[in-house]
């Protein structure tokens, strides 16, 4: 099914944009990248991961994916690494027009689900993996 948007200028032709361009119909954003599972690294280790989209990301994202229930979370749940408190250590995601980056220093700060506490995210807990999604 195709979706369509019509725009009408009063003093212009009407045009019909195809909103069916990009990942999932988004036609700001046409290439998407979506990494394989990494392990967590160790602190201060930088991970970077070769996107091919040509061109410097317009958006990106890092998510910790469950691998093992804990602290609440159930397998396949993913926490946003870049909307997390970092008060304990310090958070670095950037990217280029060919590659995407992840560094942390010490330890990144993850609420539990049930927002009793919260448990340290480094490269001892292995029950998680990361993920990077880019979209250019």
């Amino acid at each position: 099914m195709s979706i369509e948007q019509v725009v009408i200028d009063a003093g212009g032709p009407i045009q019909t944009v195809n909103l069916n361009q990009g990942p999932a119909g988004n036609s700001i954003l046409g290439s998407e990248f979506i990494s394989s599972e990494q392990a967590v690294p160790a602190s201060a280790t930088l991970v970077e991961l070769t996107h091919s989209l040509g061109a410097v990301p317009k958006s990106f994202q890092w998510v910790a994916k469950c691998k093992s229930a804990e602290n609440g979370y159930s397998v396949g749940d993913e926490i946003d690494v870049t909307t997390n408190s970092h008060a304990s250590g310090r958070l670095s995601i950037f990217a280029n027009s060919t590659k995407v980056f992840f560094i942390y220093h010490t330890k990144l700060t993850f609420a539990n689900k049930d927002a009793g506490g919260t448990w340290d995210f480094t490269d001892a807990d292995t029950n998680w993996k990361l993920v990077c999604r880019a979209f250019a």
